[in-house]
């Protein structure tokens, strides 16, 4: 078996009314890939970059630019997606079957997007194992999102090149990959006693295929303003701690709400969905930057009889299918 560790990297659109919705709602279009090659030794035997031209967001998003370094005239030079995914696949099979490695639970589903937009097939993919989730259950303990700098710098290792270069963080992660115990991680990847612990409400075993279209789904319906009732434009949810996501949503008369999202597992093999928005507040936007461990411990100090948050829409429960 070779494990592929690869990154992404892509391109969002420059204003909201330039986001494509149709055949999919496209959060980010790829421009790099970035992967490197494993035996199951977890040696490096190869690796790959490729730079990808854009069809839909042609123009950079200037965040993105400052992050990546890729210039509207480098986007200009890369292969169409087609061509690159055809090397991909090409140079991720050649030695036989293998599985996916990344550092976070964000490439997947943009690769899933981006074969859907280019009606590429999706029975090709591998398994894919989060990095992040083995590190932090043998290194830092703390059931959270962390940055790869962090962790190269946690486990002492020099990162390799700029990041947010695709192939640089894709060699940093196969760094990661040589300070932890990747045997027993891929072993007990879904075999850990917290996960059968937590499998029956939580989400640890959720197909990440299924995960991205709920995200997807609830991404695209609108929250409306408690305020005016005006429909809102909401930003990318970001995942806070299991089976719970934020994001913020903009009404253009009166501001930012916090918009929040938890998804639970049912007692049919369905998930339910619980959506729910709130002013942002001082709290609201610590909820943005903050593990949920010390949200719950920051509640529980303050206790009953304070006062409640200005505005809070009641949640809205739905259920999504397993599949």
């Amino acid at each position: 078996m070779q494990h592929i560790v690869f990154d992404l990297e892509w391109n969002q659109a420059v204003v909201r009314e330039k986001i494509i919705q149709s055949p999919v709602f496209l959060h980010g279009e790829i421009v790099q890939i970035g992967a490197v090659k494993l035996n199951d030794a977890f040696q490096v035997i190869d690796q790959l970059k490729l730079d990808v031209r854009p069809a839909y967001y042609t123009r950079m998003n200037s965040r993105v630019r400052r992050l990546t370094g890729i210039s509207n005239q480098m986007l200009k030079q890369g292969l169409s997606f087609p061509e690159a995914l055809d090397q991909f696949r090409a140079w991720c099979g050649a030695e036989g079957p293998f599985d996916f490695i990344t550092w976070g639970t964000d490439d997947m589903p943009i690769l899933r997007e981006n074969l859907q937009l280019y009606e590429q097939e999706l029975d090709w993919l591998p398994p894919c194992y989060d990095l992040q989730r083995i590190y932090d259950q043998q290194v830092a303990h703390g059931n959270r999102q962390w940055a790869l700098s962090t962790a190269l710098e946690k486990l002492e290792i020099t990162p390799i090149g700029q990041a947010h270069d695709a192939l640089n963080d894709a060699l940093n992660t196969v760094q990661i990959c040589g300070g932890l115990d990747m045997v027993r991680g891929l072993a007990e990847y879904t075999e850990s006693p917290r996960n059968e612990k937590r499998s029956r409400r939580g989400i640890s075993n959720m197909d990440m295929a299924v995960l991205g279209e709920i995200l997807e789904q609830t991404q695209e319906k609108p929250s409306f303003c408690p305020l005016c009732g005006q429909a809102m434009w909401a930003t990318n949810w970001i995942p806070r701690s299991e089976g719970k996501f934020v994001a913020v949503a903009t009404c253009p008369e009166h501001g930012d709400f916090l918009r929040k999202l938890r998804i639970q597992a049912g007692e049919e093999g369905d998930y339910i969905l619980t959506r729910s928005l709130r002013t942002m507040d001082a709290e609201a936007r610590a909820q943005m930057s903050k593990p949920a461990s010390r949200r719950r411990k920051k509640r529980r100090r303050k206790g009953k009889g304070q006062n409640a948050t200005p505005v809070q829409s009641a949640e809205k429960q739905e259920t999504a299918p397993a599949e």
